[in-house]
């Protein structure tokens, strides 16, 4: 039997690392072969305090580094699951853990949720110190082409790859009757910008000048007091205030229940890897516009959804009017959209790819 720490930071607050590492920690498919322990690393309890620094959370980090120690040394695991950022201050922080773990010789399986290695590792120095980091571990990565990508100049050495794309549970909610002349758009992420929040605002304003027969569903929070003003603004002067329905944060039954009754779902990210947003709307059958971000083009298929570069609003607009105008080829990518999930991106489908993880271990 496998001894294994979980180092992971686990819900509060809900995103998709916290969401990951939860059904890996819980799964009992996953782990029916080890023996675990859990050391919990949440510095934050909300998504607003994520990338705040302050005395509180200096101390905590002190203090894990020592938790971290003492439990290597009771525990005497031969893995520690580790789900750090792959970049900034994030990453640099990280770094006293990983030198615990490389000292103790306790193999690190890195599960990597993020993206930005090959942008931002520039200098000999740093790349030096990611292939010290990343060598003899395990690293799990959202796709091949993404690990290809990121890693492309790091070469890490004695290490082991495999590329696990993510899966969301299954949830069965009965959809209301639509309106079959009434396009339901939906946004459904954090509320900034740099989730294309605003990008998507813009593209709505030309949009309604076109259609009437539309309306975008909002689902998430703002991430600061600035973004909330800087939409209520836009919404006003721009008289959006009858095509947009603002949900707010929307958690299990109540937010799959609003997903199941939209039509198109808009990702206009300019950061991401592998959302598990885009997997929820394609469990409700929703045909899917995207960003090229990370995974995403790995993701979505023309069959039931469509791509475009990152930030390029009229490409973003041309989309979007398509589908709204094209009733028949809406619905056959709804349909489409709605087996690949359950033939790729279930929550047992996940399962099983990361049993093949351990089980290789």
């Amino acid at each position: 039997m496998k001894k294994i720490i979980y180092f992971i930071q686990l819900p509060p607050p809900i995103y998709g690392v916290t969401l990951v590492n939860n059904q890996v920690f819980k799964s009992e498919i996953i782990n029916k072969s080890v023996k675990k322990e859990l050391i919990k690393v949440n510095f934050s309890k909300t998504l607003t305090d994520l990338k705040k620094i302050n005395l509180k959370k200096i101390v905590l980090l002190i203090l894990l580094w020592f938790k971290l120690l003492y439990k290597l040394i009771i525990f005497r695991p031969k893995y520690v699951y580790y789900t750090p950022p792959p970049t900034g201050i994030g990453f640099y922080k990280e770094l006293p853990n990983i030198f615990i773990l490389k000292l103790l010789k306790v193999k690190p399986i890195f599960h990597l949720h993020g993206k930005g290695i090959a942008e931002k590792v520039t200098t000999n120095f740093q790349k030096r110190l990611y292939r010290y980091c990343f060598s003899n571990a395990v690293i799990i990565h959202l796709s091949k082409g993404l690990y290809e990508y990121e890693f492309r100049n790091i070469a890490p050495r004695n290490t082991n790859f495999f590329a696990v794309a993510n899966g969301v549970e299954t949830v069965n909610v009965a959809p209301a009757k639509k309106n079959s002349t009434f396009v339901e758009l939906l946004f459904l992420s954090n509320l900034q910008e740099s989730k294309g929040f605003f990008l998507l605002l813009e593209v709505l304003a030309k949009v309604v000048l076109r259609f009437s027969n539309i309306r975008l569903n909002i689902i998430g929070g703002f991430r600061d007091e600035n973004s909330k003003v800087k939409f209520e603004n836009f919404v006003r002067s721009s008289k959006l205030d009858n095509f947009i329905k603002f949900w707010g944060p929307k958690y299990d039954l109540d937010k799959h229940q609003i997903i199941s009754n939209c039509d198109i779902l808009i990702h206009p990210s300019f950061n991401d890897a592998f959302p598990l947003v885009i997997l929820e709307a394609m469990q409700h059958g929703l045909a899917i516009i995207a960003s090229d971000q990370g995974a995403i083009p790995e993701i979505i298929k023309p069959e039931f959804g469509y791509v475009f570069p990152t930030g390029e609003k009229e490409k973003l607009l041309y989309y979007v009017e398509k589908l709204i105008s094209d009733k028949e080829k809406r619905k056959e990518m709804q349909v489409n959209s709605k087996n690949e999930f359950f033939k790729n991106y279930t929550l047992e489908h996940f399962e099983t790819r990361m049993v093949n993880v351990f089980n290789h271990l």
